[in-house]
């Protein structure tokens, strides 16, 4: 059973998923299809910095085709930050607000999956 996070127009949703790799299923007892979210454990202190940061975060899985920015690059809101393929098709991800690159987590050829952290502005 694997556990997945899925962000959806800004909220937030828990999902098990059951691997088969073969066409007979392991029984199982049923749970429930969804699972009530359990409250957030709040985030270790972090630098004054960190705490106006806004995350990069991919919209779907796909391959990363560019990333046209540097850590400590100026960015404009509305600025390409990362360009993903996923299904033959470029997306754009885009920065959400003006300010710096403070951290990059992927670079080009590597597979992000939907809501992994691209990176981080300040």
């Amino acid at each position: 059973m694997r556990h997945f996070k899925i962000v959806w127009q800004g909220r937030i949703y828990e999902v098990d998923a059951e691997e088969i790799f073969s066409e007979e299923a392991p029984e199982k007892k049923a749970e429930p299809a969804v699972k009530q979210p359990e409250p957030e454990k709040p985030a270790p202190a972090a630098p004054a910095a960190a705490e106006n940061a806004v995350q990069a975060l991919a919209p779907v899985s796909g391959l990363v085709m560019d990333v046209p920015v540097s850590i400590g690059d100026a960015v404009n809101e509305g600025d390409t930050l990362v360009v993903l393929d996923a299904m033959k098709m470029e997306i754009p991800v885009c920065a959400e607000k003006t300010g710096r690159i403070a951290s990059i987590a992927v670079k080009k050829g590597d597979f992000v999956d939907m809501g992994q952290l691209l990176m981080s502005i300040i």
